[in-house]
């Protein structure tokens, strides 16, 4: 159960929703005025501009205000200079935030780019990931799939129990199975559920120290013995001293000191044919409960009772869902199981070693699930966290641009579609890709900021009872939601704008580089403010934007900000900077 060594106004237009939005969200109307000239605009806000002694800041200084501060602010400048106006909504989500929720921005006179879906092909050796070309991940399947361990799986954990009920890696397992042997036909149950059953027989291929790897006798064509031999000791070698030393060691709940890695023709059948995402494998948490329940959990009559993964089986005639052969396999699947992995820790050392009452937030969960993926690259190639890595110094590794684009550009790629609409995504909200993108950002960002070594703030967030802000906040000592808002100022500013404290940095990344040298362009591109015009933006809990303006040398800028026609809430915290 302990840790293994550390390795080496209003609209101007009219707003559009398909379904009801979360309460308290502000409609930010912002009002840019440059006084001196014909402008329109709240008179308040500019008299108070006229007569009040405007802030002028230096390159790089950031100006933080937030609630009824916001509606009001007035800045000038000696020379030209632009000014970024970032508000971010720090509202923590409500209980029933994965509810879905449909957002639309309307900009007069402008608007947002979308790099992701304009830029092309990636230039260059990077951004091609472990995918194959034509498909996705299946991100809204794990979505489901976190939702469902949460309502399914939460209210079945009955709290507190004696040591031998909550750990039975420790006092005894729920039941007793030998180390299975290469040929052994095992009956596991696929369905994904704690009462149905759809039981597959798996023959194991290959066992290592920590894996057995099973094989679907049902799959459309079986793999060659060395490549069930390539992931056992893959996972040996690479995902199980990773994941153990970052987050913890599993239960062992079926006594065979291993995790079962099954290869199984029922995740090919979860993708329809022609499908452009793909489900490459997944965790499901009900493995981890006993059939019949004890003073610690209530039971899973159909579980597995085992750690244990799902993964896709080669298919290439396409027999069942998409076509994959081996070669799609072998690139894909250590980086599922990596990311999985994560999941499995995570919930069973919740379960049976810090005795946890809830799951964490599907948010987090999946955002330390890419920080194991990132984890990944730093073991492959040997390069380390912290030291503002460039293409360059990717390229100049050993492994570098392989192990960068099977580890690493999962996790840009999806960032650049939170950078691409900031307005319309958030790093706390409904699982999708742009907030998983956002999610391994700041946690990236915040473990930097922290000082700690990566271990150990990785694994105390692995190790917590609580879920989502409750755990950040533990775990950083303070409140997150101000870490976030300094976290949308390096979005923007890191390594691009000189004079900027060290808070707003991203220690680990130069996020512009990597971007400028494989996309061709950041894909954060601000809309641009003219004089007299409005914005009008909605944000959901942990949504931000990055409207931008000109302030004209020894002229004075009125910026008005108003929530739903009166004055901005104390979740309301806004940033400006002088980035020229």
């Amino acid at each position: 159960a302990g840790r293994a060594p550390r390795p080496a106004g209003r609209a101007p237009m009219p707003m559009r929703r398909s379904i009801p939005v979360l309460p308290a969200l502000p409609v930010l109307a912002l009002a840019l005025s440059a006084c001196g000239t014909d402008v329109s605009g709240p008179s308040a806000t500019l008299l108070s501009c006229l007569f009040a002694e405007p802030r002028v800041l230096d390159v790089g200084e950031v100006l933080q205000v937030r609630g009824e501060d916001s509606r009001s602010v007035c800045l000038s400048a000696d020379t030209d200079a632009d000014y970024l106006f970032i508000p971010f909504f720090a509202m923590a989500a409500p209980a029933d935030e994965d509810t879905e929720v449909s957002l639309a921005v309307e900009i007069t006179g402008g608007g947002f780019t979308d790099p992701v879906a304009s830029a092309g092909a990636p230039a260059g050796d990077l951004l091609r990931g472990p995918f194959p070309d034509r498909l996705e991940p299946d991100h809204a399947f794990h979505r489901r799939l976190r939702e469902r361990e949460i309502a399914e799986l939460g209210p079945r954990i009955r709290g507190a129990g004696p040591a031998a009920a909550r750990d039975p890696a420790v006092s005894g397992a729920v039941r007793t199975l030998a180390v299975p042997a290469v040929g052994e036909l095992m009956a596991l149950n696929a369905a994904i559920s704690c009462t149905e059953e759809d039981v597959r027989t798996g023959r194991v291929a290959y066992v290592s120290e920590h894996a057995v790897v099973v094989e679907d006798t049902a799959n459309p064509v079986a793999m060659a013995p060395e490549d069930y031999a390539f992931f056992g000791v893959t996972f040996d070698t690479l995902v199980y001293p990773v994941g153990t030393a970052y987050f913890g060691t599993p239960s062992d709940i079926d006594d065979n000191g291993r995790s079962i890695i099954f290869f199984t023709r029922a995740v090919n059948e979860l993708t329809p044919p022609g499908a452009q995402t793909v489900v490459a494998g997944f965790f499901w948490s009900g493995d981890l409960f006993p059939t019949t329940g004890n003073e610690r959990v209530e039971g899973c009559p159909a579980a597995n009772q085992a750690e244990m993964f799902y993964m896709l089986a080669p298919d290439p005639g396409g027999t069942v869902g998409v076509p994959l052969t081996v070669d799609d396999i072998r690139r894909m699947s250590v980086t599922v199981i990596g990311h999985e992995y994560q999941h499995l820790v995570n919930a069973a050392r919740r379960l049976w070693v810090n005795n946890a009452t809830v799951f964490e937030r599907p948010w987090l969960n999946e955002g330390l699930s890419h920080i194991a993926e990132e984890l990944l690259f730093y073991a492959t190639t040997g390069l380390e966290p912290g030291r503002n890595l460039t293409v360059a110094d990717v390229r100049a590794a050993p492994n570098g641009v392989w192990a960068f684009n099977q580890y690493m550009t999962p996790n840009f790629t999806n960032f650049s579609r939170y950078l691409a609409r900031p307005d319309t995504a958030s790093l706390m909200g409904i699982d999708g890709l742009a907030t998983r993108g956002a999610t391994w950002s700041f946690l990236r960002y915040a473990a930097g900021r922290s000082g700690r070594a990566d271990d150990d703030f990785f694994y105390d967030l692995v190790n917590a009872t609580t879920g989502g802000l409750d755990n950040l906040n533990a775990v950083l000592g303070e409140a997150a939601l101000p870490w976030m808002q300094d976290w949308t100022v390096s979005a923007y500013a890191d390594d691009v704008v000189p004079g900027l404290d060290p808070r707003y940095a991203q220690a680990s990344w130069d996020i512009h580089d990597v971007y400028q040298e494989t996309l061709g362009r950041y894909p954060l591109a601000p809309p641009r403010l003219a004089s007299g015009q409005e914005l009008t933006l909605e944000l959901r809990p942990g949504g931000a934007a990055f409207p931008l303006f000109t302030v004209g040398g020894g002229d004075r800028a009125a910026v008005h900000v108003e929530a739903d026609g009166g004055a901005p809430p104390a979740s309301l915290r806004s940033s400006f900077i002088r980035i020229r």
